[in-house]
């Protein structure tokens, strides 16, 4: 007589496990770059039991994003609370220092908070950024007890620019001990907030997003799939929009690119060719470590202003790319930011190279998420302010 094979348990928290396998997985890959049957492969089940608990690939993502975001908020206003009798510099630690927590617990996912909202229906999306922006307002209030001398508007930027260094971490895999990520991320945190005398004059960057180089049909078609890809993302595109908006018939485009990922890649690509031909820049002027550490700050404000669609393309969509081009691509920003934690390191030898590896990566995030609030304005004295936090960072007290 035959046994039966005994029937698998359905786990309680079956439902939880989705929703982790999918904030993962959107985080890695997109939104639109994932499927259903991909996270249901995750877990060894089959794509009608994800829908048992999810009605759609969107509630996912709502519930994904709902969740940070809800993580982040109760710990920003609990630590709030918990600290209300202590003085003004604690209650601000202590809320960084809750940032910090929920960021390094929810690395895996976190980046959906800076890339993934724009794919919220307007009702969540809407109600997601009001939250964020009273968490803001609420670290600006503390903030303010602590520095009563300098102007709410300048405190609220720097509020999310602390947010954005301690969130960094969810931007990159790189290994250091906690006791190490808390001690200079938090210091840096700490940094953003007093004020820095101003080195080296203000900028006067014209924004743009074409970086300099030799304009040709090729470029022309790039400049026309990044504007396309930023508005509309690398979903919402197709190869003929592409050519008509660069004045070519469908079929003429691919004579310069086999496909519409080839372009992305093109794309990326001009993105991390301009990075690296910024460093050269920066580095040939002069030898001395501080001047090229501010160099290089100089020349990713610049750069950042000038090419901030392409940036922003880059850092949204490279989960679209094929595997083999990521892992290029990723190689390339590595040895970027390498550069950059090189001439910290020769700064502040006090730091291990993973230790100026975070503090890139925290800097290159001030700059994106402090940018973004004003469309990256290109008035002088916004990207005057960028400057000085970026160097905050990167320097720390040798600023």
């Amino acid at each position: 007589m035959t046994a039966t094979p005994a029937r698998r348990k359905r786990p309680k928290d079956r439902r939880d496990q989705i929703a982790q396998a999918a904030a993962i997985d959107f985080s890695r890959r997109g939104y639109h770059g994932t499927g259903i049957e991909e996270i249901a492969a995750t877990l060894d089940i089959s794509g009608p039991a994800v829908y048992r608990h999810f009605p759609n690939k969107y509630a996912l993502l709502e519930h994904a994003i709902t969740t940070l975001s809800d993580a982040m908020c109760d710990a920003v206003s609990g630590a709030i609370a918990a600290s209300a009798d202590a003085a003004a510099t604690d209650r601000l630690d202590a809320v960084l220092c809750a940032i910090l927590d929920v960021s390094l617990e929810r690395r895996s996912t976190g980046a959906l908070f800076r890339w993934e909202q724009r794919v919220l229906e307007p009702d969540d999306r809407t109600r997601i950024r009001k939250q964020l922006t009273e968490m803001i307002a609420s670290i600006t209030d503390v903030a303010e007890q602590a520095y009563p001398d300098v102007a709410r508007d300048d405190l609220r930027l720097r509020a999310i620019a602390a947010a954005s260094v301690l969130g960094s971490v969810t931007a990159h895999r790189t290994v250091l001990a906690q006791r190490r990520v808390d001690s200079v991320l938090l210091a840096a945190a700490r940094s953003v907030f007093a004020p820095a005398p101003l080195r080296g004059g203000a900028f006067g960057v014209v924004a743009g997003t074409t970086p300099p180089g030799e304009r040709n049909r090729r470029q022309e078609l790039l400049d026309c799939a990044v504007e396309l890809f930023f508005l509309h993302g690398y979903h919402g595109v197709s190869m003929g929009q592409i050519g008509t908006a660069a004045g070519i018939v469908p079929s003429g485009v691919y004579r310069y690119f086999p496909s519409k990922a080839a372009m992305l890649v093109g794309a990326l690509d001009r993105a991390a060719a301009g990075l690296a031909a910024a460093i050269d820049s920066a580095t040939a002027e002069s030898a001395d470590p501080r001047a090229v550490l501010d160099g290089l700050c100089r020349a990713y404000i610049q750069l950042s202003f000038t090419s901030s669609k392409v940036m922003t393309v880059y850092f949204r969509e490279i989960g679209n790319v094929p595997d083999a081009e990521r892992r290029r691509l990723a190689g390339l920003q590595r040895e970027n930011i390498g550069r950059y934690a090189d001439a910290v390191s020769a700064v502040r030898p006090e730091l291990s190279g993973v230790e100026a590896t975070y503090l890139v990566h925290a800097a290159f995030a001030v700059v994106f998420d402090v940018g973004r609030t004003r469309r990256f304005d290109p008035a002088p004295e916004f990207q005057t302010l960028l400057y000085q936090l970026v160097r905050q960072v990167l320097f720390g007290s040798r600023a």
